[in-house]
């Protein structure tokens, strides 16, 4: 019952992103101070485990061009996901950043990582359509171009994932991980905050709240709590309970920015929610097949 209640409570925690970045960009937040600011309370916390001796030991001269490739992809994945948060509600914010689940098994399968099944097909139709639901004129007020900008953003954290899995990378800890979407993003906003002259900090109340919810409960807590959920109660079950984001991501919508949730959207998160637990289904019984 821990394992669920910690996986329920992450679950809400991951789903409060687009609601604080909304809630920044409410209060008069700049793009580039929001990354900049919310990146380094992350790391202040993230310094402690960092510092301590023996944390870089296991990167070495191959991990270099991966851990530079995550930098990369962190940055891009990062502006296309704000973008998104700023001008998607929260519901198809949510729902389009999941579909990264399915991306992934697109492709390994690509890759030749994993093989096709019927079960895949069914879970790659559900998810195309449920994303052509969402997107579909006249159902729904979502800005396209911002609907598609979340769904590269969705693709370049899938691409991540699949490298991060990857036998080079296989070793290198959680938390030099993290590193690579914290600092390199600091370092662009940085540079691009000082050339334009836009603050590095939050202005205001309203923007100290936001950027102190998204460094902590968007990220720290999250992780945290999913990652005990894990161990309780296993990956696969974990993952369900957060595959439900999109429903916990619309009421705090609606609970903390009055945001409505159109047919269309609901049908398809839904729609994406099934596939995504009928491909963890999947993957849950091969791994106990194997064992």
């Amino acid at each position: 019952m821990r394992g669920i209640i910690y996986a329920l409570l992450a679950m809400v925690s991951y789903s409060s992103t687009p609601t604080f970045t909304q809630l920044g960009y409410k209060g008069g937040i700049e793009t580039n101070t929001l990354l900049f600011s919310r990146h380094l309370v992350s790391l202040i916390f993230l310094l402690p485990t960092i510092l301590k001796k023996g944390a870089f030991s296991s990167v070495g001269k191959k991990q270099l061009p991966g851990i530079l490739m995550l930098c990369f992809f962190a940055v891009i994945g990062n502006l296309s996901f704000n973008y998104a948060y700023h001008y998607l509600p929260n519901m198809p914010a949510v729902t389009v950043s999941l579909s990264y689940i399915v991306m992934v098994m697109i492709i390994e399968l690509i890759i030749g990582r994993e093989k096709y099944t019927g079960s895949r097909g069914i879970v790659i139709c559900l998810t195309v359509l449920s994303l052509v639901i969402i997107a579909l004129p006249g159902g729904t007020d979502i800005d396209i171009k911002a609907f598609m900008v979340g769904l590269f953003a969705s693709l370049t954290y899938a691409i991540q994932l699949v490298f991060i899995n990857s036998k080079v990378m296989k070793d290198v800890p959680a938390n030099i991980i993290l590193l690579t979407g914290i600092i390199p993003i600091m370092i662009v906003s940085f540079i691009w905050c000082v050339s334009t002259g836009q603050p590095l900090l939050p202005s205001n109340t309203t923007q100290w709240i936001a950027i102190l919810c998204l460094g902590t409960i968007g990220v720290l807590v999250a992780r945290g709590l999913f990652f005990k959920a894990v161990r309780l109660i296993g990956a696969s079950t974990a993952s369900m309970i957060d595959a439900l984001e999109p429903f916990s991501s619309a009421i705090l919508g609606y609970l903390i920015l009055r945001q409505s949730v159109s047919l269309n959207t609901a049908i398809g998160s839904v729609l994406l929610v099934l596939s995504i637990i009928i491909l963890l289904r999947e993957k849950a019984a091969q791994a106990n097949s194997r064992n």
